[in-house]
């Protein structure tokens, strides 16, 4: 393969991997865009850091010269930047922080039931807490009960002041 090709071949697959990058940027932009402030914030970031890395490795690609055509090591020690899948990237499962998330355990030692809260609003959902509300045994933050371990299926920390449950029975 002519070492003009593979350069050419890189840049296309680098192109197409950025404007897949460009793309996931307006998918996530418009899909997140009804979630609150506080959760989009954080959405937003975490996929700003995944689509930052991926450039980063592009980059890092792009200085890299490929091997001499008439090299006497081992084509595949000197290629080995070359043969990165990229019609693979961006496709999301390996691009996606894996969720660190508190075992039932710990969110029922965390958790404890309230009639009712003097707060109006659950910060989660924004909406009026009347029933079936429980309140964080650390912070004495309050929530709805169905929403906070929905929350804790994607997060060990409090939505409101990012305590951490998994620590609770330290002191901070």
């Amino acid at each position: 393969m002519p070492a003009h090709y593979r350069s050419d071949h890189f840049a296309d697959s680098a192109f197409a991997v950025m404007r897949e990058l460009i793309q996931s940027d307006i998918d996530i932009v418009q899909q997140t865009r009804f979630l609150p402030d506080a959760l989009r914030a954080r959405v937003l970031a975490n996929h700003m850091r995944s689509s930052s890395a991926m450039l980063d490795l592009i980059r890092l690609l792009a200085i890299i010269p490929p091997a001499p055509a008439t090299s006497t090591l081992n084509p595949n020690a000197t290629n080995f930047f070359f043969t990165i899948p990229f019609d693979l990237a961006g496709t999301g499962a390996e691009m996606e922080d894996v969720p660190i998330v508190p075992s039932d355990d710990v969110i029922e030692n965390s958790l404890v039931q309230v009639e009712t809260s003097s707060a109006d609003l659950c910060t989660i959902c924004q909406e009026d807490m009347l029933e079936d509300c429980s309140k964080l045994r650390h912070c004495s933050h309050v929530f709805h009960d169905r929403c906070i371990r929905q929350w804790f299926t994607t997060s060990p920390r409090c939505p409101v002041c990012r305590n951490d449950i998994r620590s609770s029975g330290e002191t901070e």
